[in-house]
């Protein structure tokens, strides 16, 4: 594949879609926090759940 098409912001892309491509980016890259505590909260649980089970 060539390596200017697989680039996000390559020439061939018009503006309109390099725009929404890096809103997208941009967009997630907000998300990354939230999604990187509820990973946590989430691994705490299981751990919690799984010393529980073994104390029974």
């Amino acid at each position: 594949m060539h390596p200017q098409v697989r680039s996000v912001g390559s020439p061939c892309l018009p503006l309109q879609a390099r725009l929404a491509i890096d809103a997208d980016t941009a967009a997630f890259a907000l998300r990354i926090p939230k999604i990187m505590k509820s990973l946590e909260l989430l691994v705490e649980r299981i751990i919690l759940s799984s010393r529980s089970l073994k104390k029974k």
